[in-house]
Order: structure tokens, then C-alpha cells, then sequence
């Protein structure tokens, strides 16, 4: 294979360096012949000049009258600008401690003098090919870098992106759920204001200002309990008993609730953990009362270091292609679900911040979807 063939077309550039003319020459028909361009230097200061062209290899001579061939070779190696020019020696020395000084001064190989012409080739250009290699790696590796920077930008704008969303949909949707109780407190507070009626009206019209203004409350607390903000208090927890506690609540609904499993005690804020499972079974009830028996299924176990409570409920389920969204603040396309678009937000939060997780499942063995609430057995906390 030809010197010109290897690189895509681009010719192969050696340099020989050496205070004999006739050296140089031989040098120079022989790798010529394999299809080389070859320079010339007659000097130490030559090789310098050389060594600051683009070049494949530069073949050096260790004696020369100026500057030493390793002298050379040191300088090249310092030189940011020349340090990656693969250096052979020529040399008419056969001495171990020679070789090992071109080495040691940062020679690529060497050959001895006087060299047979095959051999010369054969060794220039197994310096040559792998000098090419290592520049084509270093270069790929460069691109992989490049293109890899270029990446975690682009992901950096698509998550930021994907956050902006995400707080676009947040701030409507609570301006939209706010809007409501918003608009009745002010046409009531208007309505006593500007018109005063009797006291039975306005104890009417108070009342209901009051009871708009606690649904705005109970909002801003839910989200409250999705950004974590206020103080936590770890206590230890009965998993069955607070499930039993929660079911009695929706005592008289036309939606049976079982509790089932024995009692697991963690170690949990009370408030975050009640509102996280409260929200949970909110959702599997609202669920299960499309179905014409509804049913839902609390269990109560542990899962090696965890405890957990799964939710299942025999409503419609949920739409494959919702999952990766239900937790989603606000998120609408949801089994006309209650406390709005926030249940589940505020449940993984709670799950998160005490180290655990909350999984749903489409459909799970009542037919309807499945929610599995998991939490440490021991007191963890992750902020936020």
C-alpha cells in the first residue's frame, strides 16, 4: 500500500535530519519510493525549523555538530507547538545506554546505521501509522467531547424548558382553582359592604365568604405540602391504625373500603404522612364510585426495610399514556378525581421527603389503578 493511500489521499511528510549529505539522500529515495514528501536539514537548528512543519516523522541524527540530536529531541518535547511530531533517531551507535538515552529524551524508535532500506521502511512506517492513530483517536475523542458537551446542554435547555412548562401549568392551574372561591369571597365581602343587609343576611353572606376563603386556605396548604416548606416532626406511626382511621371517614359512601395486613410502625411526620395517604384514598374513592359496587383495597406490609400501604381500587383505571404525567400538579386527564390535580403530588412529595416513593400502576387487581406508598421503617429525611 502506498504512503498516499492511508489518509484519505493526503500524502505522508517525513523529515530527515542529519550532517551527511549522503545519508540524507539515501534517506530521502527511500521513502520517497514509498511515496513520502521528504524535507532536509543539515543541523540541530534545521531539525528545530523542521520540527514546526506538519510532518508524519522526523528522522534525527544523534550527533550533529551545533546541537546534539537529544538536545533536539528535549526541546521538540518541551515546545507545546512541536511536542506531538513523532521523532525517530538514526544512529551508528549500538550501545544499550544510547538507545535508552533517545528513548528516555522522548524518541518514538530509533535505527541503527547503516540501515538495509526494507527495514528503514517498514519501520517508518510503523511510527508513521501509529502516530495517525493515536491523532484520528485523540480527534475522535475530541468530537465525542464536543458532541457530548453539546448534549448535556441541550438537555440542560430541555429540562429547564420542561420546568418552565411545568411552572407555566402549575401557576395557571392555580390561579384557575383559586378563581372560584376567590370570586365568592369578594362578592360577598362587596355584598356586605356595599349593601348591608340585616344581620341574618349578612351572617349568610359571611359564612359563605368564610368557607370560600378556607377552600383557598386548603389550597395554598396543599401546595405548601408539595414544596415541603415548614417544620417536620418524625414520630412513630402505625401504618394499619392511621389506614383504619382514614377509612372511618368515608363512612356512609357508596364505596366499600377494606383495610387489610398487620400493623407496621414507622418512623414519619404525622400531618405529611395522614395528608399523603388521605389524598391517596380520596382518589381511589372518587374512582371507585363509577363502578357499580365500588370497593377499594388498603394493604398493609413490609417490603425488606419499608413499610408499605398499596391503594387499589375498582374504578376505570388509568390511560397508559396519563401515567407520565398523573403526578403533574394540576394535571386534568385524570378519573374525575377530587383535591384538584394536587393528590398525588402531594403524596410522592411526602413519600420523598421521608425517604420512600409512591408507584402507580394503571390497572391493578381490582380492575382499577393501583397506588403503592412505600416508606423507611427507620427515620430518613431527604430536604425538599
Amino acid at each position: 500500500m502506498s504512503a498516499t493511500t492511508a489518509a484519505a489521499g493526503i500524502p505522508r511528510r517525513a523529515a530527515v535530519v542529519d550532517d551527511d549529505r549522503l545519508v540524507r539522500q539515501l534517506v530521502r529515495a527511500t521513502l520517497e519510493a514509498r511515496g513520502y514528501q521528504v524535507l532536509e536539514g543539515e543541523s540541530g537548528a534545521a531539525g528545530l525549523r523542521l520540527a514546526r512543519e506538519p510532518l508524519d516523522v522526523l528522522l534525527l541524527d544523534l550527533n550533529m555538530p551545533d546541537i546534539n540530536g537529544l538536545a533536539v529531541c528535549r526541546a521538540i518535547r518541551g515546545s507545546p507547538a512541536m511536542a506531538d511530531v513523532p521523532i525517530m533517531f538514526l544512529t551508528a551507535s549500538h550501545d544499550e545506554r544510547t538507545v535508552v538515552s533517545c528513548l528516555q529524551a522522548g524518541a518514538n524508535d530509533y535505527i541503527s546505521k547503516p540501515f538495509a532500506e526494507a527495514i528503514l521502511q517498514a519501520r517508518v512506517d510503523m511510527v508513521v501509522r501509529a502516530h495517525r492513530a493515536e491523532r484520528g483517536r485523540r480527534r475522535a475523542l475530541e468530537e465525542l467531547s464536543t458532541a457530548y458537551e453539546a448534549l448535556k446542554e441541550s438537555r440542560a435547555d430541555a429540562a429547564l424548558n420542561h420546568r418552565l412548562t411545568g411552572l407555566g401549568v402549575l401557576a395557571s392551574g392555580l390561579a384557575h382553582e383559586m378563581n372560584s372561591p376567590l370570586g365568592a369571597l369578594l362578592s360577598c365581602l362587596d355584598y356586605v359592604v356595599d349593601d348591608p343587609p340585616d344581620p341574618e343576611e349578612a351572617k349568610v353572606a359571611l359564612h359563605e365568604a368564610r368557607q370560600s376563603a378556607a377552600k383557598i386556605a386548603e389550597l395554598v396548604k396543599r401546595m405548601k405540602a408539595i414544596a415541603g416548606t415548614g417544620e417536620r416532626r418524625l414520630a412513630f406511626i402505625d401504618l394499619k391504625a392511621q389506614c383504619e382511621s382514614i377509612s372511618r371517614v368515608f363512612t356512609g359512601q357508596p364505596v366499600r373500603l377494606v383495610v387489610k395486613g398487620d400493623s407496621v410502625v414507622v418512623a414519619a411526620d404525622a400531618s405529611e404522612l395522614h395528608q399523603a395517604l388521605m389524598s391517596l384514598v380520596e382518589n381511589a374513592v372518587q374512582a371507585a364510585q363509577h363502578a357499580s359496587a365500588g370497593r377499594v383495597d388498603l394493604a398493609i406490609g413490609t417490603d425488606g426495610d419499608r413499610g408499605i400501604v398499596t391503594v387499589d381500587d375498582n374504578g376505570p383505571g388509568i390511560d397508559a399514556a396519563d401515567l407520565p404525567f398523573i403526578f403533574d400538579p394540576f394535571f386534568t386527564k385524570k378519573r374525575l378525581w377530587t383535591t384538584p390535580g394536587l393528590g398525588l403530588s402531594i403524596a410522592r412529595a411526602a413519600a420523598h421527603r421521608h425517604g420512600g416513593d409512591l408507584r402507580i400502576e394503571a390497572h391493578g387487581p381490582l380492575g382499577g389503578a393501583r397506588a403503592v406508598f412505600s416508606i423507611p421503617l427507620q427515620a430518613t429525611s431527604r430536604p425538599g
